[in-house]
């Protein structure tokens, strides 16, 4: 019984872990956080005389129906495309020409 009990709490265990290694990858914590990790010390909270610099982006975009995806999440497969790092754009159809 207790190699049983054992066995489930390290099962939960591992699909734990995965869950949260998945939403890692999915959400790409992966790429900035082990720097964010190694380097939190150096980090101090400002005093409130101190002058704190504030980087704001405010970005607005519309997409008009004409949407490329050139992150090739497939790579190194068949399936990515042979030529990259050019802009490509979209050709009218005949439905969409009718339209407007």
């Amino acid at each position: 019984m207790g190699w049983a009990v054992l066995g489930i709490l390290v099962f939960l265990l591992v699909a734990f872990v995965g869950a949260a290694w998945w939403q890692i990858r999915r959400r790409k914590l992966h790429r900035w956080w082990p720097t964010y990790l190694k380097e939190w010390r150096r980090f101090k909270v400002p005093t409130p005389a101190e002058e704190v610099h504030v980087i704001l982006c405010i970005a607005d975009h519309l997409e008009t129906g004409c949407y490329a995806d050139f992150t090739f999440p497939s790579v190194p497969s068949d399936t990515q495309p042979p030529i990259i790092n050019r802009i490509y754009f979209c050709q009218r159809s005949a439905r969409s020409a009718s339209v407007v």
